[in-house]
């Protein structure tokens, strides 16, 4: 897990293993984002979701 905190607030970035890949991102707001792994039959995905 890496953070960054900036006048925007706290995001931190999760990784696939030890991979450049972000597999999710917290946001400042609760706002979550997921990513699926991607492959060569499908593009990357993401969800979002919101937490309060």
């Amino acid at each position: 897990m890496t953070e960054v905190d900036n006048d925007l607030g706290l995001f931190e970035y999760a990784y696939v293993g030890q991979t450049g890949r972000v597999s999710g991102v917290d946001y400042p707001n609760g706002m979550t984002a997921v990513y699926d792994d991607w492959t060569r039959a499908r593009p990357i995905t993401s969800s979002f979701v919101y937490l309060r």
